[in-house]
């Protein structure tokens, strides 16, 4: 009798227990459980072994009490994500038990944005990209935050963002049009004064030039009823001419005026046809030209 009593009970199950069942990173995680044998009764003096991942890297040993049960602390690790914690009944390795705890981030409180526009200047009209960083305390970004932006002239597009894992959100910013300088704000929905404000310098358009158009001006004027060239080879052109007339001009009525000299041109007089000129190449007074121009040249 009391032999069958005192038999050994065989572990045939285990519980686990977590608490909280879900943690922030760096969270202290306690994990219980009870072992229990073919028949639901808790068994003391068991030796289990409790390991958690991702996490601690020791394995640790624990023996159930006089109701079966164990206990052990772990920290949540220090990244997001899930920590799987098992436990192994050394001299029963069939039995088994295992319990996932979801570990997330820490409550992160905004306290800062950081602010960039690209282009900082643009022209009436133009469109900007505004993009910025949500922060905490410790300088890390902060996720899922609304931030809400407003120019002092110009618009947005879109006008409210939420900010991504990286903490990060951007908009269009269209200019308006009028020249000036435009102070753009973003604001943390949730708390207003959490807020960072940035210019932006709108100018007029800038024309610049891309073709050059010419427009040729006449080569040649009428006058007097003939065509001639203009500027310094149509005087040329009168002198000429007017040496040519002059062989044929008559020269009655005019007087002609001898110089002893070098041979210079020199108007005499204006008769009845025009002006003798008269070109003398040696001392005796011979002419070895004579010019007579009418008034026409």
């Amino acid at each position: 009798m009391y032999g069958a009593e005192t038999a050994e009970r065989i572990p045939a199950l285990v519980e686990l227990q977590a608490t909280p069942s879900s943690a922030t990173v760096g969270e202290d995680v306690s994990v219980s459980g009870v072992v229990y044998d073919g028949d639901g009764l808790p068994i003391s003096g068991v030796a289990v072994e409790i390991s958690a991942a991702p996490g601690s890297a020791d394995t640790v040993r624990a023996i159930t009490d006089e109701n079966g049960g164990f206990s052990h602390v772990y920290a949540a690790p220090g990244v997001a994500g899930d920590m799987t914690i098992s436990v192994v009944l050394p001299s029963t390795p069939s039995v088994t038990g295992t319990i996932v705890v979801p570990v997330k981030r820490a409550q992160q409180v905004p306290v800062g944005i950081k602010l960039k526009a690209t282009p900082s200047s643009v022209a009436v009209g133009g469109s900007v990209s505004v993009t910025g960083t949500v922060y905490d305390g410790d300088d890390l970004p902060v996720a899922g935050v609304e931030v809400e932006l407003a120019a002092s002239s110009g618009s947005f597009e879109p006008a409210t963002a939420i900010t991504d894992a990286n903490g990060e959100f951007s908009a269009i910013f269209k200019a308006p049009s009028a020249a000036g300088e435009v102070t753009i704000t973003a604001a943390s929905a949730a708390n207003p004064s959490v807020a960072n404000t940035i210019a932006v310098t709108v100018h007029e358009v800038v024309q610049v030039p891309v073709r050059i158009e010419l427009q040729a001006m006449p080569s040649a004027v009428t006058a007097g009823g003939r065509s001639v060239r203009r500027g310094r080879r149509l005087r040329r052109r009168r002198s000429a001419c007017s040496r040519r007339r002059g062989r044929s001009l008559g020269l009655g009525g005019q007087r002609q005026e001898r110089h002893a000299g070098n041979g210079f041109e020199r108007p005499v007089r204006h008769g009845v046809h025009g002006t003798v000129r008269s070109r003398r190449s040696d001392d005796h007074g011979r002419l070895d030209r004579l010019s007579v121009c009418d008034e026409r040249g």
